[in-house]
């Protein structure tokens, strides 16, 4: 069974993946960052059939992912991300299950439980709790810079370190991207 942090990478590298499948029929979508990839319009970059761009896109991402990449899943996606999302899964729930993996004061709690933990409960030092730290870090290792940017980080540092805030709330700031 894939470990947390395996899912979690897997999730990012099928997205660089659906980027360079995409600059294997558009060269500009190699030049865009994943977050600007990511966020990019399918129409924008792979012109609609009859043209050969989304169908040679839908083989290069199936064989690259071995994700069902079809047409159908293509035409109803307005976005990459949404793609991703449509063919796998939102990348919250492998967000969670990493930062719960993390935490092993809660190792033997359920994920939807673990969301709903205060962030002061998890992180009783906020954003300079050495265990955040180590997230943060881990997580910037794992998610593209561009997708975890400087400012990204700080806005989910600043959730962190609101007694307020639920683990979801965390979780939901990381998967905005950005």
């Amino acid at each position: 069974m894939a470990t947390a942090e395996t899912q979690l990478k897997d999730w990012f590298t099928d997205l660089t993946a659906f980027r360079t499948c995409c600059a294997d029929v558009n060269t500009d979508a190699g030049k865009l960052s994943m977050l600007r990839f990511a966020e990019s319009k399918i129409a924008d970059l792979l012109a609609a059939p009859p043209s050969n761009d989304q169908p040679q896109f839908a083989l290069c991402a199936s064989n690259a992912t071995k994700l069902p990449v079809s047409q159908a899943a293509i035409t109803a996606a307005a976005t990459f991300l949404d793609l991703l999302e449509a063919v796998w899964a939102f990348p919250n729930l492998y967000i969670a299950n990493y930062v719960l993996s993390m935490c092993p004061k809660f190792a033997a709690m359920n994920v939807g439980d673990f969301l709903l933990q205060k962030v002061n409960a998890v992180f009783p030092g906020g954003a300079a709790d050495p265990l955040w730290i180590a997230i943060d870090s881990a997580l910037a290792g794992i998610i593209d810079n561009s997708c975890y940017s400087p400012k990204q980080r700080a806005a989910v540092a600043k959730l962190v370190a609101d007694p307020t805030k639920q683990i979801t709330d965390v979780v939901n700031q990381i998967a905005v991207l950005g």
